[in-house]
């Protein structure tokens, strides 16, 4: 699996997501935008959804059994604010504490907790109410963590 490329596609469906994110459903490029993030979204799935899909498996049965496992695409935020820029151009980002995917997690009883895809590099990580995170699975290290 080419992790670059997939980070580079993961940044490029991030951007979209965010630039959607700051048009009104009355602007006249908000349609066409939202055209174009679904086709990079198929691509991702069509590139990338087998190798996800059995990330997210083995992520669920490890530290979520509980929680279906969805699509890749629907562990997105709808919006990724910039914590901090690198020299280098990558960025880290900030999630809002609802977006996600909500998932049941046993050893964090009566949390809510939502799982999110991010970039730089791809990982999912479990999301806390009150922001904390923690990192399940790094396409870097790739392999799942608990």
């Amino acid at each position: 699996m080419h992790m670059n490329e997939m980070n580079v596609a993961l940044t490029e469906l991030i951007d979209k997501r965010n630039h959607l994110a700051t048009l009104s459903y009355s602007d006249t490029k908000y349609d066409e935008l939202e055209e174009v993030l679904h086709e990079l979204e198929d691509d991702f799935l069509d590139e990338y959804g087998e190798y996800m899909d059995k990330v997210l498996t083995q992520v669920h049965e490890k530290n979520f059994p509980e929680s279906d496992v969805l699509s890749p695409i629907a562990y997105l935020a709808k919006k990724y604010a910039v914590k901090n820029t690198h020299p280098d151009g990558t960025v880290e980002y900030n999630i809002p504490a609802k977006d996600g995917v909500w998932v049941e997690a046993y050893a964090y009883p009566n949390k809510d907790i939502r799982l999110i895809l991010l970039a730089n590099p791809p990982r999912l990580v479990m999301h806390f109410d009150k922001g904390i995170q923690k990192e399940v699975w790094n396409a870097d290290k790739d392999h799942v963590v608990s």
